[in-house]
């Protein structure tokens, strides 16, 4: 199939009703082969001869018109580069010429020795029958290996001119994307990070330009559109560049999700015939504006690139699905498709057999390699993946490890004290607007139902915020209590003041808006009857007053907690110094990297502590700088927010210390990918876990486990995690 174009140019041939039985009665198709059988009796009829010569190399062409000699291979190598002797001279035109190549080429060919029965030989094995397993398994061989790709003379081209070349492994997933495109018009690329796939992904653009024009399409059937977050688009812009290609239709997600249904970004997706979507995990929400916006696409092929297909649940394989296209399956799958779908909204668990099928369904869009597949591929054809360094390009040994933190048990006792207060909160903040959709609000039991889960995902999500901040650092706790400026306060206090963090804009401050929003009732469209703590505005004044009174008392409790475990982990973070030069550490909380900041430099100096966050753009920069490939820099801890967490490559780092545990698998997989990568210069990277006492981990912890779990039963795990 992916040769459709060409075999356009092909005729169908009317074979002698003779040929076709004799070559019948032997088992051979000859509507199939008959190119291979016509050369055979060509040869025979003494048509067609062949000469074989050892030891020469030469490219001559003799005809009754004219002869051509040349050595050059039709590349940017033969064409351009390298010297070359070739010429091509006509009988009419230039007579003695023609008559000197002609002689070369008739005095090499007279010196042979008779091919004939050798070249029949050959043709007769390739009219050779086999097993119908065997022609499956060269037919899988070839396509999982990237061979009949590159025999594609609109690629081949291509990939000969990249320098430096694509590793095998990227060829591969070309030659299977493509297979999947001419199959189902979308594919969904999920290698892990640090594969390559921006690489890959500008080559596989490039490779589908080249089918259209070489083949029967028109230059504006390469109507093609890419999309990628912000942080990633200028190394887009420069993969292209060093490919030598001037596509540049590329924007960042963030213009998408400000688009409205007529402005011109709308306009330039609707028309593009081709879309390419970086981090298509940006896209799992169905509710966001980017992702509405990217419904309306008419496009012939989209093309999803993303290392954590499952982000939160194993229900996001139904998304990674929907954005692909359901109309893309047959029938029957659509209808079980639907109905699992149904199941699985209704928050019913999906049974082993229908996960098997959901599965099966992602499979038919999906290429997925995990790291260990690629490592084991690399070792197969190692010279197929150096780096110019003569360094095998493969992904180093990942080594799982947990750290101790220790917690006094003064601090054991005020974390269960808070956790107890913390369960006492109804999570009025997230209370403020309760409008359903029309399909929420079908009937008075729909509206309950709808309402009840509200309610408790509010408190839930309140809870879990106090938990997780408080597993961070005081100060994150206070600052999620009582705002920046408070919790910079209160560390000012206690001898650690945050120099220009009071200024930024002011975080959290639950106290603060639960003051501005008590004597509001919250707004709502239901028509059934809400809790009287929210419907009459006393009532709704003494809730929000008791969560004040609540949210003060942790706050309380907060500020007679000890800096032990932020004093543990910047201890943890100097002494691994002393086996990793170069490390990593990540936290959400601004407030926190702040304060280990602080403590590093206050109590080991040697550990030169770079703090990496969104307000510090030139820190970003020297990051790239100090933990990029090729870094000599030694003695370097890295405390960095999300910001660092997409989009960089750091892997001259060899160990990412994890200060919480992330409640989604995409943000572990892109942590740990900074310095997890196959053009590593580490034969091994250590990724360290935090052990919490239970009063300090969180629920959410066990989750982010399972989530692993799923990931590698169902597409293959790229996070391996301490038992």
């Amino acid at each position: 199939p992916i040769f459709r174009e060409l075999q356009k140019s092909y005729r169908a041939v009317n074979l002698p009703r003779e040929m076709t039985d004799f070559w019948l009665q032997q088992n051979i198709a000859a509507y199939l082969c008959w190119p291979v059988i016509s050369l055979m009796e060509k040869i025979k009829a003494g048509k067609i001869e062949f000469r074989l010569l050892d030891n020469l190399h030469a490219k001559i062409y003799t005809g009754d018109i004219s002869a051509m000699l040349g050595s050059s291979n039709f590349s940017k190598s033969g064409l351009e580069i390298q010297f070359e002797a070739n010429m091509r001279a006509t009988r009419a035109q230039h007579p003695a010429e023609y008559e000197a190549v002609a002689s070369i080429g008739d005095f090499y060919f007279n010196k042979g020795k008779d091919g004939n029965d050798f070249i029949l030989g050959l043709l007769e094995r390739l009219l050779k029958l086999v097993t119908w397993k065997e022609a499956l398994a060269r037919a899988v061989g070839e396509l999982l290996e990237g061979d009949f790709v590159r025999n594609d003379p609109r690629v081949a081209e291509l990939f000969s001119n990249l320098d430096p070349g694509l590793w095998r492994v990227q060829e591969e997933a070309i030659g299977q994307a493509l297979y999947v495109l001419d199959h189902f018009g979308s594919v969904l690329i999920a290698d892990p990070t640090g594969s390559g796939k921006t690489r890959l992904g500008a080559a596989l653009q490039l490779c589908l330009k080249n089918r259209v024009l070489l083949g029967s399409g028109k230059i504006h059937d390469d109507n093609t559109m890419l999309i990628c977050p912000p942080q990633v688009l200028e190394g887009w812009k420069d993969e292209f560049v060093k490919m030598g290609s001037s596509f540049n239709n590329i924007e960042s997600h963030a213009r998408l999700s400000r688009s409205k249904d007529n402005d011109a970004m709308n306009q330039r997706l609707g028309s593009a015939r081709i879309i390419l979507l970086d981090e298509a995990h940006n896209y799992l929400s169905a509710k966001s504006n980017r992702s509405e916006q990217l419904q309306h696409n008419l496009a012939d092929h989209l093309l999803l690139l993303t290392a954590t297909p499952i982000n939160r649940r194993f229900e996001d394989m139904f998304r990674l699905i929907e954005i692909m296209g359901i109309d893309n399956l047959d029938e029957d799958a659509v209808k079980d498709y639907l109905r699992l779908y149904k199941t699985a909204r209704k928050g019913e668990r999906l049974q082993p057999p229908d996960k098997e099928k959901l599965q099966g369904y992602l499979s038919q869009f999906l290429i997925r390699r995990t790291k260990r597949e690629l490592n084991r591929r690399v070792d197969e054809v190692p010279e197929a993946h150096r780096l110019p360094s003569g360094r095998l390009c493969r992904y180093p040994a990942q080594i799982p490890n947990v750290y101790h933190l220790n917690e006094p048990p003064g601090d054991i006792a005020i974390a269960k004290k808070i956790n107890q207060l913390a369960q006492e909160l109804k999570g009025l903040i997230r209370l403020r607007s309760l409008k359903l959709k029309p399909e929420e609000r079908a009937s008075p039991a729909t509206e309950n139902e709808r309402l009840q889960l509200r309610l408790t995902a509010a408190r839930a999500l309140a809870i879990f915020t106090v938990q997780s901040t408080m597993r961070s650092s005081n100060a994150a706790l206070i600052e999620h209590i009582e705002g920046t400026r408070v919790a910079c306060s209160y560390l000012e206090l206690i001898e650690l003041p945050l120099k220009g963090l009071e200024n930024d804009k002011d975080t959290g401050n639950m106290i603060g808006k639960l003051e501005s929003y008590k004597n509001e009732l919250p707004m709502h469209n239901l028509s059934v009857e809400l809790p009287k703590w929210l419907s009459d505005p006393n009532s709704y004044m003494e809730a929000c007053e008791q969560e004040i009174s609540i949210y003060r008392a942790i706050a309380g409790c907060a500020r007679k907690m000890s800096l032990q475990r932020e004093i543990a982990k910047a201890g943890f973070l100097a002494g691994l110094l002393k086996k990793h030069h170069l490390l990593l550490s990540f936290d959400r909380n601004v407030i926190t990297l702040n304060v280990l900041d602080k403590i590093l430099r206050k109590n080991y100096p040697e550990a030169r502590p770079l703090l990496v966050t969104g307000r510090e753009k030139s820190n970003q920069i020297e990051a790239r700088k100090y933990f990029g490939l090729g870094s000599k820099e030694i003695g370097r801890i890295g405390l960095c927010s999300e910001v660092m967490s997409e989009g960089v490559n750091l892997q001259q780092a060899s160990a990412v210390v994890l200060l919480d545990v992330p409640g989604v698998m995409r943000i572990a997989e892109q942590r740990i990918g900074r310095i997890d990568r196959m053009n590593s210069p580490h034969d091994e990277v250590e990724i360290f876990f935090p052990d919490d006492h239970p009063e300090f981990a969180l629920k959410t912890d066990r989750k982010f486990f399972l989530t692993a779990q799923i990931v590698d039963d169902m597409i293959g795990g790229n996070v391996d995690l301490d038992r």
